[in-house]
């Protein structure tokens, strides 16, 4: 994982395809193949590494949530809902998860239901800056409130720093509304 992190790839691959070999039933190895696959842009070989380590364990979290969010980048809200809501039951108090779950629901057309998970964080954490980005995309492209969607925006803008990975397009949505 230290290698993951400093972006050395191969050593990482190395590293973690001796370990599986040595433990072929540890999830914890695949999950991490699957971070490495994912960083060199092949979804599809993470999305298998992530669904063996999930059938390995199924309470392996990590690799549930990992494998719905290579489902939800493609678009496939519907096989996300189940991973993400077996992490939410397994962990309440996982927020990002939450927020996960939030997006697939909204994906499906699920406002009500998207909403209420984005309250959750927020209730958890009411500065959030990710919930209050996706309910400001919720109210601006999904409900067409312009109202709500301007409350939240204020509010995403008073919470989140300058370098927050939505920032950049939250100024561009405020030029929009």
């Amino acid at each position: 994982l230290i290698y993951l992190d400093s972006e050395r790839l191969d050593l990482a691959e190395l590293v973690l395809t001796k370990a599986a070999a040595m433990d072929a039933k540890n999830p914890g190895a695949l999950n991490a193949l699957a971070l490495v696959a994912l960083a060199r842009g092949d979804d599809q070989h993470a999305f298998e590494l992530f669904d063996r380590a999930t059938s390995l364990d199924p309470s392996f979290l990590a690799a549930r949530f990992n494998k719905a969010a290579v489902l939800m980048d493609a678009g496939d809200f519907q096989r996300a809902l189940p991973e993400l809501k077996a992490v939410v039951d397994a962990d309440p108090d996982d927020l990002a998860a939450r927020l996960a779950l939030g997006v697939a629901l909204r994906g499906m057309g699920r406002l009500d239901q998207a909403e209420a998970e984005y309250q959750r964080v927020l209730k958890a954490a009411p500065k959030n800056p990710d919930a209050l980005y996706n309910l400001l995309v919720l109210y601006m492209d999904f409900r067409h409130d312009e109202k709500g969607a301007r409350d939240y925006l204020a509010r995403y803008l008073k919470a989140a720093s300058s370098r927050h990975p939505k920032h950049k397009e939250a100024k561009l949505r405020e030029s929009e509304l």
